[in-house]
């Protein structure tokens, strides 16, 4: 695939087959690929912690919030991610917030490429996660990354007066609804 076929195809999947599973090597491979990525000042603050067990995987699930659009949904357990990556950066350095999302993008790009999917997470129990997993104080989650092979479909289409808010149909379909290139051009 080129670059704008992974664009397209990187969706915010919320739902995933539980088999097969990403193995710690891909997940590793997905994070040598992040660090390679631009970093701010090239200061490289973030750091990565890997889920990729069934255990960890149920442990982490419950303590995520998906689809702030879609009130009151959550995938269920069974359709939970079956890896994450959460990205981490070191207290009190400067701001990391840029890093983690090239690196998030970069992630799920690489993930695409592989035929897995995923979705950035930020509605998440970041003290729960940290006690749940024993992550070292000094590191601050900022974000969880979701990952598996997805088990929805998920469309693009052009966004009608302005409404980008993205919904599932009864037929389950999730729509992404995206702003014509026309309307993001500033200047004529």
């Amino acid at each position: 695939m080129n670059l704008k076929e992974l664009v397209i195809h990187n969706r915010s999947f919320r739902r995933f087959a539980q088999v097969p599973r990403p193995s710690r090597m891909v997940l590793e491979e997905l994070v040598a690929t992040a660090r390679l990525a631009a970093s701010g000042g090239n200061l490289q603050p973030l750091r990565y912690w890997l889920v990729d067990t069934p255990e960890a995987c149920a442990s982490v699930f419950p303590l995520t919030r998906w689809a702030g659009l879609l009130k009151d949904w959550n995938p269920a357990p069974s359709e939970g991610p079956t890896a994450y990556i959460l990205v981490l950066a070191a207290k009190g350095g400067a701001t990391p917030q840029v890093d983690a999302g090239i690196a998030m993008q970069t992630l799920l790009l690489a993930a695409t490429e592989l035929g897995l999917g995923g979705c950035m997470l930020g509605a998440i129990d970041r003290p729960a996660i940290k006690s749940t997993l024993g992550i070292p104080g000094d590191l601050e989650l900022l974000y969880v990354v979701g990952l598996g092979k997805p088990a929805e479909r998920c469309v693009l289409e052009d966004a009608t007066d302005g409404r980008t808010g993205y919904y599932r149909t009864p037929d389950d379909v999730h729509h992404v609804p995206k702003l014509p290139l026309a309307t993001l051009i500033a200047n004529p």
